[in-house]
């Protein structure tokens, strides 16, 4: 005597996946917005990417804001700092199973200067000294580097320590324009400059 019974095998859905992750972002303050391609990020194979859905959002909204529109994130500036960008691909005809690629973003702000002041001195003064971090700070907390132009090494001899103050020594009578720019590390600058 012999049973039949049937059997179904249900095939499981495919899911999205991630093909090219975006890589993180560095992007200088003032750039207001900048737009991802979402294009080439995700795949799907059951019925194309082509259907694919996203859901987008931003760690910290006080740095960026994200929207999309159809397959192009735009991120627009807010403020300075890092977030972390979260894209969630999902197919709603497939159940809405999903995939999240979360990529960070960097807004730098350049450093700032409160301007050294114009310098007169006597004759035969010898050597002064500036202490640069009084004049310049930066607003991601970067630490800044330093480097100086002196128009007239024939009136004064500089120097910038590992700390950053500058020494300013006479060598004759006349005056100079040094320039002074500051560097974050992160793309980031500003220059100021000291007639002397």
């Amino acid at each position: 005597h012999s049973t039949s019974f049937e059997v179904s095998v249900t095939q499981p859905l495919p899911e999205p996946y991630i093909v090219n992750a975006i890589e993180d972002q560095l992007l200088q303050a003032g750039f207001e917005s900048t737009t991802v391609d979402l294009t080439d990020v995700f795949g799907e194979d059951l019925d194309g990417k082509e259907n694919l859905a996203f859901v987008v959002s931003s760690s910290d909204e006080t740095v960026l804001t994200t929207s999309v529109d159809g397959t192009t994130l735009t991120l627009t500036e807010v403020g300075f700092g890092m977030t972390n960008i979260s894209v969630q691909a999902s197919n709603p005809t497939l159940g809405g199973t999903s995939v999240t690629d979360v990529f960070m973003v960097r807004v730098n702000a350049n450093p700032i200067t409160t301007d050294i002041p114009d310098t007169d001195v006597d004759i035969e003064f010898g050597s002064t000294q500036f202490d640069l971090m009084d004049f310049f700070s930066d607003p991601n907390g970067d630490t800044i580097t330093f480097s100086i132009t002196n128009s007239n090494t024939g009136a004064v001899d500089v120097s910038i320590s590992e700390d950053s103050v500058l020494t300013i020594t006479e060598v004759a009578e006349g005056s100079s324009t040094l320039i002074i720019p500051a560097s974050d590390g992160f793309g980031g600058s500003v220059e100021d400059q000291i007639i002397f």
